[in-house]
C-alpha cells in the first residue's frame, strides 16, 4: 500500500477475498483510492464479486477508482459499473507516475464529450427499452370432450378434423407354449394267459409245435407257449401253456371257450379243451390330443404373445409417446403344433410367430390441436395453462390409425391480435396503450405496465421489445 500526491494505491494479491479488501480499503488513507488488479485473480471474475465491490467501495465514502489489468474483467467491471482506471500495462503506476498531474481539459470540450455520452445513452436506453404488459380479462371456463384420431403419415396436427400424428409402433415375436392334453381312451396293456389241453383222436404219435394257433367261436386267436408230443394212443392228452394274440382284456375268455385249432393238418387228429378261463389280461387308459386341446393351447400361446409383445411395444414407444392397449393389434404369421388331433401324447407343444402392432401418439399434440381447436376462430384464446385434458375410452383402430376420446376443460379469455396489439401501443404513453386494452376486452383490472428503463415515458418503439402477457383471474363459468 502506498500514497503518493493525495493517492493511496492497494493492490490486490491472489488470496485476497472480499474480506481482506473491505480491510485493506478501510485502512487506506486519503480521499482517492487506486485498486490496482494483476491478471489471475480469480476473485474478481465472478460478477457477484464485482457487485460485492462496487458496495464496498460506495460504503467507503471515498472516491474509489479500480485499475485492472486483465481484459475480460475490465469489461466485465465496466458492465456492472466499477469506476476504472484506463490502465492496461498491468503494472502498479511509477512513483513518478503517480505524482504526475493531468493536464487541463478545456470546460467545452468537456461539455462536448458529456453531450455526446448521453446522446449515446439515451438512443440505447431507446434502442434496449422493454415493456411488459400484464392483461387480466374476465374469462369464462367450457368443458367438453372430443374424439381424436391419431393417423400414421398425418405430419401435423389438423384441429378442423381433430386428428394427430400417429406413429406405428410393430414388433415381431416368437412363444412356444405346451400343455397336458386331456383327450383319453382305453388301449390294450397286458396279455391275457391260461392253458389248453390237446385230446389225441387217432392212436399215432403227435407233435404240437410252439405256436400253434387256437381259437374261440368268435375268433379270438390264442397261442401256444411250447412244444406238446401226444404219445400214439387215443384219447391221449397234453397240456400246454397258451397266450392272448390280442393284448389287452378282450383276451380274458371263459372256460370252454377257446375249443378249436387253427392248424388244419392237426384238426382231424387232435381235440382242443379249455378247462380253465384264461386271465391277466388288461386295458390302460392313455391321453391323447383333441381338438379343445388345440384351442386352449393357442389361447395361452396368444395371452402370453399379447403379454410380450405389451412389453416390446412399451421399450419402442417414445418418451413422449403413449398409446391405448385396446389398438394393439396382433396378426398370427406362423403356428405350428408339435402333435395332431387324436395322436396318443401326454401333451402337447405350440410354437407361435405373430405380429404385432399399435398406433402410438404424443399427448402434446393432442393438447396442441384442442388449443388450435378452440382459438382457430380467433374468438376466444386460452389462458395460459388454462387447458386440462383427461383420455377417455379407446373409440376405434384401423389399419394405420387409432381413435379415442379425449375430454377437457379450458379457461377462455376473449381473443387478442397479439403482433397488432404490440404495434399499436408501440411508442405510446402508458395512459394511451391502457385505453386501448380497455377498449377491445372486459378487462378483470387496470392493465399493468412495467417499462425499462423505468424512466421512459413510452413504451418501446420497437414492437418486438413489448410483452403482451394474460394473467389469470377468477373464472365466470360457462
Amino acid at each position: 500500500m502506498a500514497q503518493i500526491t493525495g493517492t493511496t494505491y492497494v493492490e490486490v494479491e491472489p488470496d485476497d477475498h472480499l474480506g481482506s479488501l473491505r480491510s485493506k480499503l478501510e485502512r487506506a488513507e486519503g480521499e482517492r483510492i487506486v485498486v490496482f488488479v494483476p491478471r489471475h485473480v480469480a476473485l474478481l471474475r465472478n460478477p457477484v464479486s464485482l457487485q460485492l465491490l462496487r458496495r464496498i467501495a460506495a460504503s467507503s465514502g471515498r472516491h474509489v477508482l479500480f485499475q485492472v489489468q486483465d481484459a475480460a474483467t475490465r469489461t466485465l467491471a465496466r458492465e456492472i459499473g466499477l469506476p476504472l482506471v484506463e490502465r492496461r500495462d498491468g503494472r502498479m503506476p511509477s512513483t513518478a507516475a503517480r505524482g504526475a498531474r493531468a493536464p487541463a481539459v478545456p470546460l467545452r470540450r468537456i461539455v462536448t464529450i458529456g453531450l455526446v455520452l448521453l446522446g449515446v445513452f439515451v438512443a440505447g436506453s431507446l434502442i434496449s427499452a422493454s415493456a411488459t404488459v400484464t392483461l387480466q380479462p374476465v374469462t369464462q371456463m367450457v368443458s367438453d370432450s372430443v374424439v381424436v384420431t391419431a393417423a400414421v403419415g398425418l405430419s401435423a396436427v389438423s384441429p378442423l378434423e381433430a386428428r394427430v400424428p400417429g406413429r406405428l409402433l410393430e414388433t415381431e415375436m416368437e412363444v412356444s407354449e405346451r400343455l397336458t392334453t386331456t383327450g383319453t381312451r382305453k388301449e390294450p396293456d397286458a396279455t391275457a394267459r391260461g392253458s389248453i389241453a390237446f385230446v389225441s383222436r387217432v392212436a399215432e404219435s403227435i407233435v404240437v409245435s410252439q405256436g400253434t394257433r387256437v381259437a374261440t367261436a368268435t375268433g379270438l386267436q390264442f397261442q401256444t407257449m411250447a412244444p406238446a408230443l401226444l404219445p400214439p394212443t387215443s384219447g391221449a392228452r397234453a397240456v400246454v401253456a397258451i397266450e392272448s394274440v390280442t393284448p389287452g382284456e378282450v383276451g380274458n375268455v371263459a372256460a370252454l371257450s377257446i375249443d378249436r385249432t387253427l392248424d388244419q393238418s392237426l384238426a382231424p387228429k387232435v381235440a382242443v379243451l379249455q378247462e380253465e378261463a384264461t386271465k391277466g389280461g388288461t386295458d390302460k387308459e392313455v391321453r391323447l390330443v383333441g381338438n379343445e386341446d388345440l384351442t386352449r393351447l393357442r389361447q395361452q400361446a396368444q395371452t402370453r404373445l399379447r403379454e410380450t409383445a405389451e412389453q416390446a411395444l412399451k421399450r419402442l414407444a417414445r418418451s413422449n409417446e403413449s398409446y391405448y392397449g385396446e389398438s394393439q393389434r396382433t396378426v398370427t404369421v406362423s403356428e405350428s403344433f408339435d402333435r395332431q388331433v387324436g395322436e396318443v401324447a401326454p401333451d402337447i407343444g405350440l410354437r407361435l410367430v405373430a405380429k404385432t402392432q399399435a398406433v402410438a401418439f404424443q399427448g402434446s399434440q393432442v393438447n396442441a390441436m384442442i388449443r388450435e381447436r378452440i382459438e382457430q376462430d380467433g374468438q376466444f384464446k386460452l389462458v395460459q395453462d388454462g387447458l386440462k385434458t383427461t383420455p377417455l375410452e379407446f373409440s376405434g383402430r384401423g389399419d394405420e390409425w387409432a381413435a379415442f376420446r379425449v375430454a377437457y376443460s379450458a379457461e377462455l379469455s376473449p381473443g387478442l391480435d397479439i403482433a397488432a396489439a404490440r404495434s399499436a401501443v408501440a411508442g405510446r404513453q402508458p395512459a394511451e396503450a391502457r385505453a386501448y386494452f380497455k377498449a377491445r376486452l372486459d378487462l378483470a383490472k387496470e392493465p399493468e405496465i412495467t417499462m425499462s428503463p423505468p424512466w421512459l415515458g413510452t413504451l418501446p418503439l420497437i414492437p418486438a421489445r413489448i410483452e403482451v402477457r394474460f394473467a389469470s383471474v377468477a373464472a365466470r363459468p360457462s
